[in-house]
């Protein structure tokens, strides 16, 4: 069976869990709550990015607090900043849109002006890609045992992708990840071959697309699992894309695995904060992740700013303080699209974070009025 949400496309990039990033993000944290005596001009992710608001300039809007598609106005949670562990509104690093190897921004090696067509979007399949693609939807194992053989020699990728075009395209821009979400989809014994192989463990756009197309296998092997937890660590290549893959997936065994992430103190807690608030926020109404962070709410491992920081992800939303503003940042679903069981089970985390100090009873009666009765 398919999973349609293996080929959305995440918003958020993996850089952001660089070390440069995460320091930049507490440099951040410092300006918005610095004194006036700083100019908030200076503050920028890089070159040319739009300054950082600081907190009196942004101020308590309805406007703030606003969902984009048509949600109900959001309110403050109730913890004020301090020892009571509420989770910092400082804006995190607000990952830019996926780039080729050749870096964030970067046009590559070989430039802009190369005469190379770039793609940044889903292409069409190539005739070699359809063909490709065509054996994944196979039923014969011998197509999917020629599929890998083509996946695995390096002659055959470099006509499915131009070296050149794959040091600078999107990984979504790649015939590659065509492909390899067929395969993830129809072929799932050809991306067990995949992740066991140094071709695709070495850091680069063929790993990236992998990863990303990970996402549509609905049973994955422990092959999968194991290639998926080789990412989560601090120094790991593809952090921020397995997480998005683990999100997206949303397999029993990818959601365990996000939540040890979620609750290791190897991650700083920025870090963590960015993803409750990024590719977590967007899919905030699925009812397997919601599942997954019901019982991570209970199970007490979570700390204090982690769980209030989840809680604000799954009943609040604030880009102005939540994200810098270098680009379009992540969005909620609508609460008009939500539906059982995901309402009941976001009304049982409302009451948990009631009983827990997280929430007081004027929250949790708005919180009830945002998410709807329960349908007939």
């Amino acid at each position: 069976m398919r999973r349609d949400h293996a080929r959305a496309e995440p918003t958020v990039a993996r850089s952001v869990r660089s070390a440069g990033a995460i320091v930049l993000a507490v440099l951040c944290a410092g300006c918005e709550r610095s004194t006036s005596e700083a100019d908030p001009d200076q503050t920028a992710v890089s070159a040319g990015a739009p300054r950082v608001l600081p907190e009196h300039e942004t101020g308590d809007t309805p406007e703030e607090h606003q969902m984009p598609t048509g949600e109900p106005h959001a309110h403050e949670t109730t913890h004020d900043a301090g020892s009571n562990g509420r989770a910092p509104d400082t804006p995190p690093h607000h990952g830019p849109s996926e780039t080729g190897a050749g870096g964030v921004g970067s046009p590559g090696p070989f430039g802009h002006d190369a005469g190379l067509s770039i793609p940044t979007v889903r292409p069409d399949p190539s005739p070699l890609a359809a063909e490709a693609s065509e054996l994944a939807r196979s039923e014969d194992s011998s197509d999917h045992e020629r599929l890998a053989g083509h996946l695995l020699d390096v002659s055959w990728l470099e006509r499915l992708d131009s070296p050149e075009l794959a040091q600078v395209a999107s990984p979504v821009g790649l015939q590659l990840s065509l492909v390899l979400e067929e395969a993830a989809a129809e072929a799932p014994d050809v991306i067990d071959r995949l992740v066991t192989d140094p071709l695709y463990a070495e850091p680069g756009h063929r790993q990236i697309a992998i990863i990303r197309a990970s996402a549509g296998v609905e049973n994955p092997s422990k092959a999968l699992q194991q290639f998926w937890r080789s990412q989560i660590d601090p120094e790991a290549d593809e952090l921020e894309s397995t997480v998005q893959a683990l999100v997206r997936n949303q397999s029993r065994p990818a959601m365990d695995l996000l939540a040890e992430a979620l609750m290791s103190d190897s991650f700083d807690d920025n870090l963590v904060f960015w993803w409750f608030r990024g590719p977590m926020l967007e899919r905030r109404q699925d009812a397997p992740l919601l599942m997954m962070t019901e019982r991570l709410l209970e199970s007490g491992r979570l700390s204090t700013p982690r769980r209030t920081a989840l809680v604000e992800s799954l009943f609040d939303y604030r880009p102005t303080r939540w994200y810098i503003a270098t680009e379009q940042p992540p969005e909620p679903p609508s609460r008009e699209k939500l539906r059982e069981p995901a309402r009941e089970i976001l009304r049982s985390i409302a009451d948990n974070a009631l009983r827990s100090g997280l929430i007081e009873e004027a929250r949790r009666a708005r919180i009830e009025i945002e998410i709807g009765s329960t349908e007939p």
